[in-house]
């Protein structure tokens, strides 16, 4: 199983820390140098975001895009090899060398359309729309398709040949969030797996992109404004839609 490390070239601390939490693997991680999206010139920016901001109606940051394209190219090479299975990991995960022994031995029992998404979700609001039924082991749920848009983050997931060949195929027709499962996999045969195993720092003010994110899309909008705003219909939907997946049998991945 090849293991990639999405890391830009300047961020040397955290590729040091990460040496230390996986002593038994990092010599034989891939690192992929990411793309810094606020280097790439105006005109490329908003040529590959422009799609985006159009079908949105939000605006991509520059760091966002960078994340878009260097998983692009950590899947690209992946699927220029003879190897399986392919762990990609962002240099912010909190983990050990024993959850990549873990995540080695779910791979063997996995499908050819699988994608495992192994963790970092805590601290998102949204875990609460993640609902699956336990698969394989105990710590392995098959997530229900509507929660595919609320899975967050590329920080750590495992893909087969068949699952980065859908995410890049997409990716090439029209760039998205590097973390828009539900438009990659949605109406196809490709299913998303969940295990808790990594973590993700909650305290994000070193993190490039949330920085950006407040500054282009503004900061959260107050309790008022939610109330009046398509939200509170979607909040309708989604209860609704969770009672018809708890009668099929589905459970809440976080409780």
């Amino acid at each position: 199983m090849l293991i990639y490390l999405v890391s830009l070239q300047d961020d040397v601390q955290r590729r040091e820390e990460l040496k230390k939490r996986f002593p038994k693997y990092y010599d034989s991680f891939k690192i992929i140098d990411a793309v810094d999206g606020r280097k790439l010139s105006a005109k490329e920016y908003f040529q590959k975001t422009a799609h985006y901001v159009k079908k949105s109606n939000k605006m991509m940051s520059p760091s966002e895009l960078g994340c878009s394209l260097s998983h692009m190219n950590a899947l690209t090479d992946f699927l220029s090899t003879d190897e399986q299975f392919a762990l990609i990991l962002e240099d912010d995960i909190i983990g050990t060398d024993v959850d990549i022994d873990k995540i080695i031995n779910i791979s063997k029992k996995l499908e050819k359309n699988a994608l495992l998404h192994c963790g970092c979700q805590n601290g998102l609001s949204l875990v609460e729309y993640l609902y699956g039924k336990k698969v394989l082991e105990d710590d392995v749920w098959e997530l229900s398709e509507f929660s595919y848009k609320y899975i967050m983050r590329t920080a750590s997931y495992l893909v087969t040949k068949n699952s980065a060949k859908a995410i890049l195929d997409y990716q090439q027709r029209e760039i998205v969030l590097a973390d828009n499962w539900y438009k990659f996999f949605t109406n196809t045969l490709i299913k998303i797996y969940f295990t808790h195993i990594f973590t993700h720092p909650t305290e994000l003010e070193n993190s490039h992109i949330e920085a950006e994110r407040i500054f282009y899309n503004g900061k959260e909008k107050t309790f008022f404004q939610k109330l009046f705003s398509k939200k509170v219909f979607m909040y309708i939907f989604r209860k609704l839609k969770i009672l018809v997946l708890k009668s099929a049998g589905y459970t809440r991945v976080f409780e």
